[in-house]
């Protein structure tokens, strides 16, 4: 119900300034409070944000306990904004609270965690100011031993738009957090179509399996093998639309009719020598450009994607990778190829060349290549990075770090540090 996080390279800011209390009355229970307001970049709207946080971790808390082999975890919370009712033309509510309940268990190789969370009546932008309540349910159940791990992760959110000032949409004054049930991508191409969170209203799931083949064995080789692959679609939730303030109906269980994202991927690891390594992925996906990004005219994007990434060690501080990657799509901008060469001087230099080309595109004068090279230094927790570029909108990762950047051409210097 409550994260507060500012990261400049996302352009993502809505920090506290306030007050925050911790308190561990005995091992195993934690307290937490907060009340501030959040930072809008520059300013600082007048609305308040406050939340308790509770926290009870059972085998620590009760001595008896402590050696059985169930851990269970319980924790709860409550997050509440006032703003002043602004619109004299509504009746709004100043003061709109959320609240969450959670658990965890564990027992030997076995996991579970869920999050149920409810919102009262929360007229916005955003919702077109209805006055529907909001509610979200995240849960996960995970399986891992040695050479083998299993995921099974679940969602379902409706209204849960949850913002200390009503008027503002994007990625501006977020009180809460929804993560995306679909594998994070990292891979250049990949980035081309991202997912996240619906949150007025989405309902989906996903399966992850990883399976290591024993070194010597007949698919294991030398080093050992380990396979990928994961499942993970999104689609709209159920809706009966009303003409009242409430403006529709949802039930819990029932998914809509329309899909906005799938994904099927699969990833095999090998180990070629002591020194290099190969992964090759393949990635299959859906993306519902109209419903995800409210582009009217677009069509529904279906690509397949194939990633080559070779990594060779010189030494325990120096190595090369080598990244081809290829994506085929008959909608949008059509097929991108790319290849990239990153020679990694660790601790503090890292080299980067890639090329990426849309030479699918419909339009023979938008086949353009975007080249990118780069120099990053890293010590401590500062980082400088330059680069010469010509480059396309999206996820950008170099070095293990990844960032949004927009579309731009020229030469850039950024710089970082953490203190």
């Amino acid at each position: 119900m409550f994260r507060s996080y500012w990261e400049p390279n996302l352009g993502l800011d809505n920090s506290m300034d306030g007050l925050r209390a911790v308190f561990t009355p005995k091992p195993g229970i934690t307290f937490k409070g907060v009340i501030g307001r959040q930072r809008d970049f520059f300013t600082y709207p007048e609305n308040v944000v406050r939340g308790v946080d509770g926290d009870i971790q059972i085998n620590d808390a009760i001595p008896f306990l402590s050696g059985m082999k169930l851990r269970i975890g319980l924790g709860g919370s409550f997050v509440s904004k006032f703003q002043k009712d602004d619109k004299p033309s509504l009746i709004l509510p100043e003061n709109v609270g959320a609240y969450a309940g959670r658990i965890n268990l564990r027992y030997g190789k076995l996991a579970f965690d869920a999050e149920y969370a409810y919102k009262i009546n929360d007229p916005s932008q955003a919702n077109l100011f209805t006055y529907n309540y909001g509610e979200a349910l995240f849960a996960n159940l995970t399986y891992t031993q040695k050479g083998l791990g299993i995921r099974l992760s679940a969602k379902r959110v409706d209204n849960m738009d949850y913002r200390s000032d009503r008027g503002v949409t994007g990625t501006r004054l977020l009180i809460n957090y929804l993560p995306a049930v679909n594998r994070q991508q990292t891979y250049r191409l990949a980035t081309l179509y991202p997912y996240a969170t619906q949150a007025l209203g989405e309902m989906g799931g996903s399966t992850e399996i990883y399976y290591t083949f024993k070194p010597k064995s007949a698919l294991g080789g030398e080093y050992g093998t380990t396979i990928m692959t994961n499942f993970a679609g999104v689609s709209d939730i159920d809706r009966k639309n009303l003409d009242d303030t409430l403006g529709y109906v949802s039930d819990f269980t029932t998914i809509g009719d329309d899909r906005f994202y799938q994904e099927v991927t699969f990833e095999v690891t090998k180990k070629l020598s002591k020194k290099s390594k190969v992964i090759v992925s393949y990635l299959y996906q859906i993306y519902d450009r109209v419903k995800i990004e409210g582009k009217i005219a677009e069509k529904q994007v279906t690509s397949h994607l194939g990633v080559v990434e070779y990594t060779y060690k010189f030494s325990s501080t120096n190595s090369i990778r080598v990244d081809l990657e290829h994506l085929y799509t008959e909608q949008d901008r059509g097929n991108w190829a790319m290849a990239l060469v990153e020679f990694d001087m660790a601790p503090h230099w890292t080299l980067t060349v890639f090329d990426e080309w849309n030479y699918g595109n419909d339009d023979s004068k938008k086949r353009f290549h975007y080249f990118n090279g780069s120099v990053n230094y890293v010590k401590g927790g500062t980082r400088l990075s330059l680069s010469w570029a010509r480059q396309r909108a999206g996820l950008l990762c170099v070095g293990g770090v990844c960032r949004f950047v927009p579309a731009s051409n020229g030469l850039a210097l950024t710089v970082s540090s953490r203190f």
